[in-house]
């Protein structure tokens, strides 16, 4: 059963198990999620190993450079979103609301094209993880606006959230899988980056996102917090368990 959930973005998929896909099968999920942005599953069944297999079929893993990450498992993330956490998210987007929208790894010359999201526990209300389709933001800009950020840059750096990371150890249990055990695992992987990407490129299939490690614009005295990056087969594939 195939539902679009919103005219330009997202669709959910049921009855598919990902693990079982063939390979022209995947082809063809490619094609979807270049098409629709994101791409949904419920109830599945693939575990750590079969997730690994599925990102190394489009392309070298990616590596995080300043978050921990499972034992044995360098290319996945851990994301936990606490109480308390949420709480200071919320504080933090009351005085900068537009940084709370992100692009994955932005800060890196070359960023994953694609991320597996899987959610290992979710409350039973709110937890929800938006997604932003930046071509239909684009579209709604008056063209004068338009104008003004064609051909501008933006600044991408990680030196903050490696500052934040690299400064105290991580030690929280996701269900016995450990995400750093000290200090130093961390600060052997901390590696603060920048890098300079235009604010808009030729069009592709793959949506125009906001990113919230743009630290600063070129060619503009305020900083816009825009960025796009082709899906490409060639580029890392990033993992995501939550």
């Amino acid at each position: 059963m195939v539902t679009h959930l919103a005219p330009p973005i997202g669709t959910e998929l049921l009855g598919i198990q990902l693990h079982e896909l063939s390979d022209a099968q995947l082809d063809e999920l490619a094609m979807l999620v270049a098409e629709r942005g994101v791409v949904f599953f419920c109830d599945q069944e693939i575990d750590i190993d079969q997730q690994l297999q599925l990102g190394r079929y489009y392309g070298p893993l990616h590596v995080h450079q300043n978050l921990g990450h499972p034992k044995g498992y360098p290319e996945v993330l851990v994301v936990e979103k606490s109480v308390e956490g949420s709480e200071r998210i919320l504080q933090w987007q009351a005085f900068d609301p537009d940084n709370v929208w992100q692009s994955d790894v932005s800060n890196e010359r070359q960023p994953p094209s694609y991320t597996t999201f899987k959610v290992l526990t979710n409350p039973p209300v709110c937890g929800d993880t938006l997604w932003a389709y930046g071509y239909e933001a684009y579209e709604r800009l008056t063209p004068l606006f338009k104008s003004f950020i064609e051909g501008l840059t933006a600044v991408h750096c990680s030196k903050g959230q490696a500052g934040r990371y690299g400064v105290k150890a991580i030690k929280k249990d996701y269900g016995g899988v450990v995400a750093a055990e000290d200090k130093d695992d961390i600060l052997s992987r901390v590696a603060p980056t920048h890098c300079q990407h235009g604010h808009l490129q030729a069009p592709s299939p793959t949506a125009l996102l906001a990113s919230g490690r743009a630290s600063g614009g070129e060619g503009s005295s305020r900083t816009r917090r825009a960025s796009r990056f082709p899906l490409d087969p060639d580029r890392s594939f990033s993992l995501v368990h939550t």
